[in-house]
């Protein structure tokens, strides 16, 4: 090999030497970031019982169940199988339970969903009023639900099914949109 030679092949060899360093340097670093997952609660209770006041330091609600977390930035609460109270005007009590249940920070507005139920207080006589569907939104400074899905209500052996409720527990006034129903009478007496 010749003294020509060589220099070229020297050469080219830089050449392929700063070209590679060129295209790796122009290459952008895509990695990810270190998936992080959602936020850890700041803190979470398990066989708890709270009961919430309202801004005049009477009772909103209470919820008692096997799990409540809270949210370390929004201060929401996810519950999972609780079991609300909600007092009414006359001093009876509403009872409600929930596969899980989401609870604004400020306590204003709550959601019960994978099937609620919800029970009346007991009348002077027979059932108490009783509703459940898929997913239901409590309103409690002003003691209402409300829902925009299927909602079956049973008032003794009446049975009532829509797609919508809005329900005032103080008063015990419910409305159904796109409502059927069936409506059964005490049965007659004997002579």
């Amino acid at each position: 090999m010749t003294g020509t030679q060589r220099g070229w092949l020297i050469l080219l060899a830089v050449f392929a030497l700063v070209s590679g360093w060129w295209l790796w340097s122009l290459t952008d670093d895509d990695s990810a970031p270190p998936l992080t997952g959602p936020p850890r609660s700041d803190y979470s209770l398990e066989n708890f019982q709270l009961v919430a006041m309202d801004e005049h330091g009477r009772e909103s609600f209470s919820v008692r169940g096997p799990r409540l977390s809270r949210h370390p930035f929004l201060g929401t609460m996810d519950i999972d199988s609780p079991r609300f109270e909600f007092p009414d005007a006359d001093g009876g009590r509403w009872q409600a339970q929930s596969g899980h249940a989401w609870v604004a920070a400020d306590g204003k507005q709550l959601r019960l969903y994978d099937d609620y139920v919800i029970n009346g207080p007991p009348p002077d006589a027979g059932t108490p009023l009783r509703m459940y569907g898929p997913d239901i939104r409590f309103l409690p400074d002003d003691n209402v639900a409300e829902t925009d899905s299927d909602v079956t209500i049973r008032d003794g052996r009446s049975i009532l099914r829509g797609h919508g409720m809005r329900a005032e527990l103080d008063d015990r006034h419910v409305v159904l949109s796109q409502f059927d129903g069936r409506f059964q009478t005490a049965a007659p007496k004997s002579p």
